[in-house]
This record gives C-alpha cells, sequence and structure tokens, in this order.
C-alpha cells in the first residue's frame, strides 16, 4: 500500500459523501494528513524519528523544520498545519469541523504530496484543486457548503 491511497480515498469521499456530515469532514482531515505523515517518513532519517515518549509526528515536522536543509522548514511548517487541523479533527469533538476544512486539508495534502514530495497526482477540479503556496487558507466564516 502507499501512503497517497489514503489522500486519494479522502478526496474520494469529498467528492462523492454527503456534504452536511461532520463524522465524514473529520475522516477526510484526517485521512488526508496521513497521506502527508507516511510520505514525509519516508524521507526522514530512522535516527530522527524519535524514540520513547517522543511523538513520530512531532519528530517528522521537527526534523523537516531543524535540518537546515533549503526548503525544509517550510516543509515542516505545512506538515505541522496539517497536523494541527488533524489532531482537531480527531480529538477536539467540540470543535466543528465542517466541509470548509475537509477542503483546506485536502488543498493542503495535495500541495504537500506533489510539490514537496513530487507524488505524481492527477490535477485536481475545484473544490479539491491544489492551493496556491502563499498564505494560509481560510475556509469561509460558514464552514463551507
Amino acid at each position: 500500500m502507499q501512503p497517497v491511497e489514503f489522500y486519494n480515498l479522502a478526496d474520494d469521499w469529498f467528492k462523492n459523501g454527503p456534504n452536511n456530515v461532520e463524522a465524514l469532514h473529520r475522516s477526510i482531515v484526517s485521512r488526508a494528513y496521513y497521506a502527508v505523515h507516511l510520505e514525509a517518513r519516508r524521507n526522514v532519517p530512522a535516527h530522527a524519528l524519535g524514540g520513547v515518549g517522543i511523538s513520530v509526528h512531532k519528530a517528522i515536522c521537527d526534523y523537516f523544520r531543524y535540518s537546515g536543509k533549503p526548503g525544509h522548514v517550510e516543509i515542516g511548517n505545512r506538515i505541522l498545519n496539517l497536523l494541527t487541523r488533524r489532531t482537531d479533527a480527531d480529538y477536539e469533538m467540540g470543535k466543528p469541523i465542517r466541509r470548509g476544512h475537509a477542503t483546506e486539508a485536502l488543498q493542503r495534502a495535495y500541495w504537500i504530496l506533489t510539490n514537496d514530495f513530487s507524488v505524481p497526482l492527477p490535477p485536481r477540479t475545484p473544490p479539491s484543486a491544489p492551493a496556491p503556496p502563499g498564505g494560509p487558507i481560510v475556509p469561509s466564516a460558514a464552514g463551507g457548503s
């Protein structure tokens, strides 16, 4: 199995699932993150994945953010941003997760997978089209349709 399969599944759920089911939106955010997490993990040396008591999720972000390699700070920050959204989707049940959040997660994951890790994905049509590299992506106040 390839990490990108999680992205493809999330994108399929987004395109074909109901628009107003919060559990589905949460699952899309989570699967989009895990596609990125597992692809990033392939690019991190085993010694940098941390030890006992250290989150492998944080270790991957930190590896990129502090490696000193060109472009790695930005990659680490993009992964950390998606990790924060995944944590909200998986654990913060009091925080609403709407379709706009799922859209944003798919956009971010697509950008990271195709631009940072050169994973070949077909072009996406809106609303799950790739996000531009500059600036934060903010869902509408209503959280999308």
